[in-house]
C-alpha cells in the first residue's frame, strides 16, 4: 500500500505566461507558485546531476544565463522568442521543488535547444554549439529510468537533545524515609542501637539550610545532629552531645567509649643549645672603590646600500599574481575557459601536426605555480608566456570555432589589462623609491643625534679623570 505522502491530489495545468524584459533580460520565475506547489521524485533527483553536468560542459557556455539582449546586441531576439529558457533557471527551479514530475522539467530543457536552434543561423557557433549539445543530452538522458517515478518522502529535521535538570528529576532517595516495624519482618536481626519509635511521640521539624534542592534533604534530621547533606554549615558555639539530646537519649553509649579514660596531653620539652656563648655579629669589610673605565668610543657603522632591484621584482612579481587572478575570474570564465587545464588539449585537439609531447604545456594553474616559484623575473617575461600560452592553443585548435573565439577575447583582455598594470608598477616603483629615500634621512639624522651625545659624555668623563690629582702635591 502506497504511504500517505504519495496520494496527494494533481494540481491544476501548468501555465507560464508571458514575461516582459527588464534591462534585455527575462528571467522566467523560479518557486512555485501557491495554488501550483511541487513535488521532490527520483527522477528529478537524476535531473539535477544531469543539469550539473550540463552546466560543467564548454558548449554550455551560451545556454546557462538568461540571454542579455542590450550586450549581445539582438534587440529582436525576445520579440521572435516568447519563452526563453536557460540552464541555471531550470536549476533553481529543481532546487526550490517547483516542478510536479519530470516531464515538466525536460519541456523547459527542450525548449533551450528549440530556441537556439530556431533563432540562429546554421552556420553560426551558438547553432553548432547547441546541436552538439542537444545530441549529448539526449545520450545522457537515456541512461536514467524514467518509467518508476514516484515521489520521496520529506527529510526529518535533526533535533537538538536539551539536557534535563538533575535537581528536579532526581526523585528523592528512599533511603532517608524513615521505616517503621512494618518494614522488619518478624524475628530479623535489627540493629540494637535503633529501637522502635514510641508511639505518640513527634519531634519537632527544623528547616535545614543547604545548597541542594529541597525534595534531597531528608526532614527527620533534627538541627543539633551532624548532618552530612549540610557539613560546609557553621555549627553554632552551643553544640551539645549527641547523648544528651532528645533523640540521642534513646540511644547507649558504647562500654568502650563511656570507660576509656581521656587521653593527658603532655607539654612538648626542647632539647637545650649546643653552646651559651653570645654570638657576636659579623663585620664586613670596607668595599673596594668602584673602578673607573673608559668607554671606547663605538664603531662606526657600515654604510646601508639598498638595492632597488629586488624591490621593483617584488612589485612586479606581486602585479603579476594580481593580474593572474583578475584574468581567471567567475565573470571572464566564458572566454578563459580553454586554458583552464592543458591535459585535455590533446583528447580534444583538431590539429595532429601539435606535439603535445614536444610542446610546453602552459595554462592558468601553470602559470600560477610558476609565480609562486618565482621563476618570471620581470613583468614583461610574464607576459611573453602568457602570449606563448595564446599562441599554443590557436596552432592546437586551428578549425575550432569556440576556440579561437576564446583566445582571441582572452587576448583582448589580457593585453587591455596589461596596459593598465605597467602603470600601476611603474607608480608603485616611484612611491617605494621616495620612502626609502625618506627612511635613510631619518636614520642619518638619528644617527648624527646619537653621535653627538656619545660625544659629549665622552667629553665630560675625560675632563673629570684629568682633573683628578695623580699624586699628593705635599711631596
Amino acid at each position: 500500500m502506497d504511504p500517505s505522502w504519495l496520494q496527494k491530489p494533481r494540481p491544476p495545468p501548468r501555465y507560464e505566461p508571458e514575461i516582459q524584459p527588464v534591462n534585455g533580460i527575462v528571467q522566467p520565475p523560479v518557486n512555485p507558485p501557491p495554488n501550483r506547489p511541487g513535488r521532490k521524485t527520483n527522477v528529478m533527483e537524476d535531473l539535477k546531476s544531469l543539469v550539473n553536468w550540463l552546466c560543467r560542459n564548454r558548449l554550455s557556455v551560451y545556454f546557462r544565463d538568461p540571454v542579455d539582449t542590450l550586450a549581445l546586441n539582438v534587440p529582436d531576439y525576445h520579440k521572435t522568442i516568447k519563452h526563453p529558457m536557460d540552464l541555471n533557471t531550470i536549476k533553481k527551479r529543481l532546487n526550490n521543488n517547483y516542478y510536479w514530475q519530470a516531464d515538466e522539467a525536460l519541456q523547459d530543457l527542450k525548449l533551450i535547444f528549440d530556441n537556439c536552434l530556431f533563432f540562429n543561423s546554421e552556420n553560426s557557433d551558438v547553432y553548432q554549439a547547441g546541436k552538439q549539445l542537444k545530441n549529448q543530452f539526449y545520450t545522457r538522458l537515456a541512461m536514467i529510468d524514467q518509467s518508476n517515478e514516484f515521489e520521496l518522502p520529506p527529510k526529518m529535521e535533526k533535533r537538538k537533545r536539551k539536557a534535563a535538570d538533575t535537581f528536579d528529576s532526581v526523585p528523592a532517595p528512599s533511603v532517608f524515609a524513615p521505616r517503621g516495624p512494618s518494614h522488619f519482618p518478624p524475628h530479623s536481626n535489627r540493629n540494637r542501637n535503633c529501637p522502635n519509635p514510641k508511639p505518640g511521640v513527634t519531634h519537632p521539624e527544623v528547616p535545614i539550610p543547604s545548597y541542594l534542592a529541597t525534595n534531597l534533604i531528608p526532614k527527620f534530621m533534627p538541627d543539633n545532629l551532624d548532618n552530612p547533606l549540610s557539613a560546609r554549615l557553621t555549627f553554632p558555639p552551643t553544640f551539645k552531645n549527641f547523648y544528651e539530646t532528645p533523640m540521642g537519649s534513646h540511644f547507649k553509649r558504647p562500654a568502650d567509649v563511656r570507660d576509656s579514660p581521656q587521653p593527658v596531653l603532655r607539654p612538648i620539652v626542647l632539647p637545650p643549645p649546643l653552646t651559651t656563648a653570645r654570638l657576636e655579629p659579623i663585620m664586613k669589610g670596607p668595599s673596594p672603590p668602584p673602578v673607573q673605565r673608559q668607554t671606547l668610543p663605538p664603531k662606526p657603522k657600515p654604510p646601508v646600500i639598498i638595492c632597488y632591484k629586488s624591490v621593483d621584482r617584488l612589485i612586479e612579481k606581486s602585479h603579476c599574481d594580481h593580474l593572474l587572478k583578475s584574468m581567471v575570474k567567475r565573470k571572464r570564465k566564458q572566454f578563459t575557459w580553454a586554458f583552464n587545464n592543458a591535459d585535455y588539449w590533446k583528447k580534444y585537439s583538431l590539429n595532429p601536426d601539435y606535439k603535445h609531447d614536444t610542446e610546453e604545456k602552459l595554462d592558468w594553474k601553470v602559470l600560477q605555480n610558476r609565480l609562486d616559484n618565482d621563476d618570471f623575473e620581470s613583468l614583461e617575461s610574464f607576459a611573453s608566456s602568457v602570449r606563448k600560452m595564446f599562441r599554443n592553443a590557436l596552432r592546437c585548435f586551428p578549425e575550432d570555432g569556440l576556440a579561437k573565439m576564446s583566445v582571441k577575447k582572452s587576448m583582448e583582455i589580457f593585453e587591455g589589462r596589461l596596459l593598465k598594470y605597467r602603470e600601476l608598477a611603474a607608480t608603485a616603483k616611484e612611491k617605494a623609491r621616495a620612502l626609502v629615500a625618506i627612511k635613510q634621512e631619518d636614520m642619518e639624522i638619528a644617527e648624527a643625534k646619537s653621535g653627538q651625545s656619545t660625544e659629549k659624555g665622552l667629553g665630560k668623563r675625560t675632563g673629570s679623570i684629568k682633573m683628578q690629582p695623580l699624586y699628593d702635591e705635599s711631596d
